[in-house]
């Protein structure tokens, strides 16, 4: 066993970086389980309620994007006044709770309501596992730390995906899908046991002793090698530098997060062909969601030795240009949707993995969780228009005017980034 004796007496059981990374990514899996199981459910056409119209799948997707909402601004808020131990540690077992309550849903309330709740708990946990993972995480890999969060996210959305898919063929029941995710958050409670509290948050409240504690659990041996010590003399409170750059990381969040969810939660309507069948439809939102994942995973090597704001300016150019070729596909084939694709969903992965690096750089140990937690938020409306709004839209005004109102969003995303993205890469 991995023991260590403190001050003689008492022994210590070491939790590795590895477990650390990894109880940190539960939060963003679940979220990307859930958040794209109602788009699937629907395309199944096996949905919960025998009502299954644009209406109530719109509002179920919003519910649970509302839901994260108020979560996430929850969330960030104890954090930084409680600290983030509790509620990383408690909040799987009322995920996993309400997952295996979705069984019971049999009318349309019932289900936006546990989907409202899901959101919530999903929202609060966020901040406070992207805040554990960046102050326990040694400073030297704290980066790819925080990039592991976002490939945890689309490797969730792919777990979706492909639970769909086994639901499809082996004509299995929808209560597959809550049932899974139940599980997950209980492997997640597992993972997270024995996490000791931020090291950092502790040193901000004075609390030297339990910090020293918390060291010794991660197995290092001074606060040196999490961060600088100038950063934990860093002022505590908002001011009128941290407002400005919360304010561009939430247009920048806005612009990146609408698009997306539109793909995430319905990609079988939005990503079609006219020389393709459901299943080849149904095939195209995997690799879309793979095409994030590939993306995000090759940010790994990328995110230590490139500067944030070059990144963030060619990843929206590219992403606009897919939703332009989007728009076109239905003059082409498949062909050209694949190419289409992958222009806009190789971008996306790179640029998604700076929503867990950038704003941990940006924000001092303090104020971080309430910012993420804040940040969280405006991304979610982004994500609850276009959730609310696209089953409608789509049926009103067609895929391709869906696919020009993605584009004009991330040509948005790039001029503000063009004029207010700051710098936070210090080369090694």
């Amino acid at each position: 066993m991995h023991l260590l004796t403190r001050q003689g007496t008492e022994k210590i059981r070491l939790y590795s970086s590895v477990r650390l990374c990894a109880g940190a990514c539960c939060a963003p899996l679940m979220d990307g389980y859930l958040i794209t199981s109602v788009g699937l459910v629907w395309f199944l056409s096996d949905f919960v309620c025998a009502d299954n119209s644009p209406w109530l799948v719109g509002f179920s997707a919003f519910a649970y994007i509302f839901g994260s909402f108020f979560g996430t601004l929850f969330g960030g808020w104890i954090g930084d006044r409680m600290g983030r131990r509790a509620l990383y540690n408690c909040l799987p077992f009322c995920l996993a709770a309400l997952c295996a309550l979705q069984t019971v849903c049999t009318v349309p309330v019932s289900l936006i309501t546990v989907r409202f709740l899901l959101g919530f708990v999903t929202g609060a946990d966020s901040p406070c596992a992207q805040a554990m993972a960046a102050e326990n995480s040694p400073k030297l890999v704290r980066a790819k730390t925080l990039t592991w969060l976002m490939n945890a996210w689309f490797i969730g959305a792919i777990l979706s995906a492909c639970t769909a898919w086994l639901i499809k063929e082996v004509s299995l029941s929808w209560m597959v899908y809550p049932l899974f995710a139940a599980v997950l958050a209980l492997i997640s409670a597992w993972v997270r046991c024995g996490a000791p509290e931020s090291v950092l948050w502790l040193l901000h409240h004075g609390r030297g002793a339990e910090a020293e504690y918390s060291l010794a659990i991660l197995g290092l041996s001074s606060t040196s090698e999490l961060t600088e010590e100038e950063s934990l003399r860093s002022s505590g409170r908002f001011n009128r530098r941290t407002i400005g750059k919360l304010i561009f990381i939430s247009v920048f969040w806005f612009c990146q997060a609408a698009p997306v969810t539109a793909v995430l939660m319905f990609g079988p309507l939005l990503l079609s062909a006219p020389d393709m069948s459901g299943e080849t439809e149904f095939a195209s939102t995997i690799i879309a969601y793979l095409l994030f994942f590939i993306g995000s995973f090759g940010a790994l090597g990328l995110i230590g030795r490139t500067k944030r704001r070059p990144l963030i300016l060619w990843t929206f150019a590219l992403m606009a240009l897919g939703f332009l070729m989007l728009s076109q596909v239905h003059l082409g084939s498949k062909l050209m949707l694949w190419a289409a694709l992958a222009i806009y969903s190789l971008p996306y992965g790179i640029q998604s993995v700076l929503d867990y690096v950038y704003p941990s750089e940006l924000f001092p140990t303090s104020i971080r969780a309430t910012a993420l937690g804040i940040l969280g938020s405006t991304s979610r409306v982004g994500s609850m228009i276009s959730s609310l709004l696209f089953p409608i839209a789509f049926i009103s005004y067609g895929q391709q005017m869906m696919c020009f109102a993605g584009a004009f969003v991330l040509a948005v995303g790039f001029a503000v980034s063009y004029f207010f993205a700051s710098e936070t890469y210090r080369a090694k």
